[in-house]
């Protein structure tokens, strides 16, 4: 009996167990690079024919990438620091 992949998990097929897949996107090549100077930034694909649902992203450190369509969103040197709560 052959398992077809899903787009969540493949099925290894040495003991029949599910094998996490990352989700399209996480290891793209960012599609395009957008400077900001906000810890918080919200992407809904752009200008692109259906674009995605918004969404809401926290850079940590000094990028984070869009889960939808990689837009990858990088902090400028001049970023104000985030404050401790």
């Amino acid at each position: 009996m052959t398992t077809q992949p899903t787009n969540h998990a493949s099925v290894s097929a040495e003991r029949g167990e599910p094998t996490p897949v990352a989700p399209a996107g996480l290891n793209a090549p960012a599609s395009e690079t957008i400077l900001v100077d906000s810890h918080v930034v919200s992407c809904d694909g752009g200008n692109a024919p259906l674009g995605h649902p918004r969404v809401w992203l926290r850079i940590a450190g000094q990028r984070v990438m869009c889960p939808y369509c990689s837009r990858l969103y990088v902090l400028t040197a001049d970023a104000p620091a985030v404050a401790a709560h």
